[in-house]
């Protein structure tokens, strides 16, 4: 059962005891006044609003669905890089101009090395891989 302490049983016995306590004037006015206020709300319905909600989605559903034309034109891939040995990075603001002389002087000491095409001339070569195809996508990449 319900205690006596239940909030909902004291808020309902309060309000009893109000209406109670209220004369018979002003529960007559209250009435009328309610009276009144029921009678303005009984209005017909605002049936366009079903149309106008329908429209509204309508348009919403093409313009999210439809395919957007690029605003842009598209750009074609960024070109290339050479690949680089993985290293730290260059300290100073001439560090290309410093790893481009290393390479190049990495290079000129291969140039002179006869050793170096004495095996390069005996090397392996693996001739049961073909060779990739250059279709044009892949041009200018050197390692």
């Amino acid at each position: 059962m319900t205690a006596p302490h239940d909030p909902i049983q004291r808020s309902r016995a309060l309000f009893e005891a109000q209406v109670d306590a209220t004369d018979a004037a002003t529960r007559t006015a209250l009435r009328a006044r309610r009276r009144e206020a029921l009678a303005r709300g009984t209005g017909t319905p605002r049936r366009w609003w079903w149309p106008a909600g329908g429209l509204v989605t309508a348009a919403l559903v093409v313009a999210l669905y439809l395919p957007r034309q690029p605003d842009a034109p598209t750009l074609p891939p960024p070109a290339a890089t050479p690949l680089v040995a993985a290293g730290p990075p260059p300290a100073s603001a001439q560090a290309p101009a410093e790893a481009a002389a290393l390479t190049e002087a990495a290079t000129l000491e291969l140039e002179n090395d006869a050793e170096f095409y004495a095996w390069l001339a005996q090397a392996p070569v693996d001739t049961d891989t073909p060779a990739p195809a250059m279709d044009g996508a892949d041009e200018g990449w050197t390692l």
